[in-house]
């Protein structure tokens, strides 16, 4: 978490418009009116930006530029990111169907007023009045960064974790990439466990305090500490490389 926040210090503006223009393009592909096609965007779209914070941070580590076309996601990143997500969640809503199943048998199904604690809507009504801002777009705050904890969540808990920084960073296929980050997860599982989730449970819990404020921090966040760890287990560098000045760049290292 360190290395990581140390990156995004280096080049915040990078970071803070990449997301700001991620988290725009979200609000805007929110408006379609179909309630699946809403659904498939809160899930799916956040997840596509993280590969552009990934090689941010990689340029930012190494002291180079980068051009904004190169933040684009590829066709193997995007196939990638609905391939884990198509797996994750699929497993997720068919154990929540089954609980849900298995909760209404039992008569102890929830209603819809249940689902939120009356004190939490009222704290967001509140601070949300006081700060001057629409419910509508804190909501779509809050989603923007659980979406974003949530795929997160299932890179971890799918042992998928190196997968994206492997293919995009390290040219690895995809089959192989997706073995060589469980072989990595299983290596390292003392160290990427508790210590990953509770990063992310302490991000997911910051946007829901900040009403979403803090979503503008969590992409950035994420693609850090995805190559950060990549970094740090495939090449064998744990603590972010030396600020280079423009004058002391290799030739090599200028991308064009």
């Amino acid at each position: 978490m360190r290395e990581a926040l140390g990156l995004i210090a280096r080049r915040p503006l990078a970071f803070g418009l990449a997301s700001a223009v991620m988290l725009a393009l979200f609000c805007a592909a929110l408006q379609v009116q179909p309630p699946v096609l809403r659904f498939a965007v809160a899930l799916l779209l956040p997840p596509l930006g993280l590969g552009a914070f990934i090689r941010l941070a990689q340029a930012a580590d190494r002291s180079q530029p980068l051009a904004p076309a190169t933040l684009l996601p590829g066709n193997r990143e995007v196939l990638q990111v609905l391939g884990v997500a198509a797996i994750g969640y699929g497993l997720a809503f068919a154990a929540i169907a089954a609980m849900q199943a298995g909760s209404e048998a039992a008569g102890l199904a929830l209603m819809p007023g249940q689902l939120a604690d009356q004190r939490w809507r009222d704290y967001v009504a509140v601070v949300a009045s006081w700060l001057g801002l629409p419910l509508v777009m804190v909501a779509r705050g809050v989603l923007f960064g659980c979406s974003l904890a949530a795929f997160s969540g299932l890179l971890l808990l799918l042992f998928a974790w190196f997968a994206l920084p492997l293919s995009q960073l390290g040219s690895v296929r995809t089959w192989l990439a997706l073995r060589l980050s469980i072989s990595a997860y299983r290596l390292n599982a003392h160290r990427i466990g508790l210590a990953s989730v509770g990063a992310l449970a302490l991000m997911a819990l910051a946007v829901l305090l900040t009403l979403g404020l803090a979503a503008i921090l969590a992409a950035p966040f994420l693609g850090a500490m995805l190559y950060v760890s990549y970094r740090e287990v495939f090449l064998g560098q744990a603590e972010n490389s030396p600020v280079q000045a423009a004058d002391e760049l290799r030739p090599a290292d200028v991308v064009a």
